[in-house]
């Protein structure tokens, strides 16, 4: 989902789509709530889904700065 979002603005200079971004934004907050009651994401210890929540989130991240910035 992130790469539909942030690549067509990026790279081909589309206008932000309100719909795919609202998308987004809706999956932030469900992993946000379910990162509430637990520190991890598969389980009770640190695994590969982990790295690779933290990868895609800062990315959004970076993405959605770079994006604000154009």
């Amino acid at each position: 989902m992130p790469f539909s979002v942030q690549v067509p603005i990026i790279f081909e200079g589309a206008e932000p789509d309100p719909a795919k971004h609202s998308k987004l934004e809706l999956g932030l907050q469900i992993l946000d709530k379910y990162l509430e009651d637990q520190a991890w994401a598969a389980g009770d210890h640190l695994t590969i889904a982990d790295f690779t929540l933290v990868a895609s989130v800062s990315s959004i991240e970076v993405g959605i700065t770079n994006t604000l910035m154009l």
